[in-house]
């Protein structure tokens, strides 16, 4: 599930990812990060209380991140998952990449 919270020009366009975001459910979730416009100047994504996550669900958030940098947007991310998750992103080279993206 994909919350979308914008509380003021000054303040960055907050997402919030939530619940299944495994591989049947990633439908979804690519067709709402389609609608949030990409010329923000600055976003806040925050993954928290999900239930299940799969590596598409990194590549499909990564696609977009890598939009948000591409149009020069300030990025700031927010992991809170459990130790298991926190394993996939570490092994998988998952968390090296956001690492990269964010530092540019």
């Amino acid at each position: 599930m994909l919350e979308i919270k914008a509380q003021n020009e000054n303040s960055p366009l907050s997402l919030i990812v939530t619940g299944d975001v495994s591989v049947s459910q990633i439908g979804e979730l690519y067709a709402d990060l389609l609608k949030v416009p990409t010329d923000a100047p600055e976003y806040m994504i925050q993954v928290k209380d999900v239930e299940n996550l799969d590596l598409s669900f990194f590549q499909v958030l990564f696609a977009f991140a890598r939009k948000i940098r591409a149009n020069d947007g300030k990025l700031v991310m927010e992991w809170e998952l459990g130790d298991e998750y926190g394993r996939i992103m570490k092994e998988s080279g998952i968390q090296n990449g956001f690492d990269g993206l964010l530092s540019l």
